[in-house]
């Protein structure tokens, strides 16, 4: 399929090397398959090379450490508000997720034709082994979900089995899984309310497509957890740069971080940092100090008797 696009894309464009009527025929045949994609997979994932360009331009003007803006949470919104949550559906994720419990959208997206996405906030060197293991291909990824389902035993052997079967067969038992124990978490919590888990939403699940409610669930999710990884994130540096500060006893670097912190309290008064958790954090800083040895950080009950450990290399 890229090369497919690529090579479309090329005749489209190349007067010196293609005749005008093979011009044509690339840019008809770029068109049609462009468009049939976005039908199915939505702007989101019909057309991610443009959306990706679009989030990468908006989000450079519209992002803010203090509140962090997300284009497709927005185009989501604006579409749900003027179009209802159907013809919101319909634009972004395609007319088979908006019509049906089946999601295509996933399954045709260009934008995992080499890697699948990763739409989790996480670093970058989580992000570097995440593409990684995609990398080294299916193969690699079998022994990988084998381990991960034995490390599960004990916790959810339900769950456990499901990463040690093939997907046929796991599809069936998550169906019969979401049947028996509604669509939970680790923890038991409720995904989805029992109210959507219905006939055509398990036979979706049992013929091997994610049921698209469920999909436009776990995309929720995603981006609110997000949203509460990147606060966090900011919330840490802040009270690292405060601490910083302090110990530097630099005046400008004092009334910056003060400033950040002012600024990140205006635009999120419900998690806003106070005095008190300022002097928390410092005060914790200096207990931690205290409990280290040679750069090793232990339990301060525990720190006389391994201070008096004797280990021989």
């Amino acid at each position: 399929m890229a090369y497919r696009l690529a090579r479309d894309f090329h005749k489209a464009i190349r007067k010196a090397d293609y005749s005008k009527e093979e011009r044509q025929v690339a840019r008809r045949q770029l068109t049609g398959i462009l468009l049939m994609h976005t039908l199915t997979g939505g702007i989101r994932f019909g057309l991610p090379v443009v959306f990706f360009a679009a989030s990468i331009i908006v989000e450079a003007f519209m992002d803010d450490e203090d509140d962090p803006f997300d284009l497709e949470h927005w185009l989501r919104w604006f579409l749900a508000q003027n179009l209802g949550e159907s013809g919101s559906r319909a634009i972004m994720d395609g007319a088979v997720n908006s019509a049906t419990p089946i999601d295509l959208a996933s399954r045709v997206s260009l934008s995992n034709l080499w890697l699948m996405d990763h739409e989790k906030e996480s670093s970058n060197r989580e992000k570097f082994s995440d593409y990684s293991t995609q990398l080294l291909g299916p193969f690699f990824g079998i022994f990988q979900r084998a381990a991960t389902g034995l490390d599960m035993f004990g916790e959810d052997n339900w769950r456990a089995m499901d990463y040690l079967t093939p997907k046929a067969v796991r599809d069936l038992s998550k169906a019969a899984r979401f049947d028996s124990e509604g669509v939970t978490n680790m923890r038991g919590d409720d995904i989805i309310s029992d109210e959507k888990v219905t006939v055509p939403f398990l036979i979706s699940q049992a013929i091997g497509f994610t049921p698209s409610d469920l999909s436009a669930q776990y995309r929720e999710n995603q981006f609110l957890k997000n949203i509460d990884i990147r606060l966090a994130r900011r919330k840490r540096n802040l009270f690292l740069r405060f601490a910083d500060a302090l110990e530097s006893g630099d005046s400008s670097d004092y009334d910056s971080v003060i400033g950040d912190i002012q600024a990140f309290n205006q635009k999120n008064p419900d998690i806003q940092i106070s005095a008190r958790q300022l002097r928390v954090s410092i005060r914790n800083k200096l207990r931690s100090h205290a409990t280290q040895m040679n750069g090793v950080y232990a339990n301060k009950k525990l720190l006389n008797r391994l201070r008096n450990v004797q280990y021989i290399d």
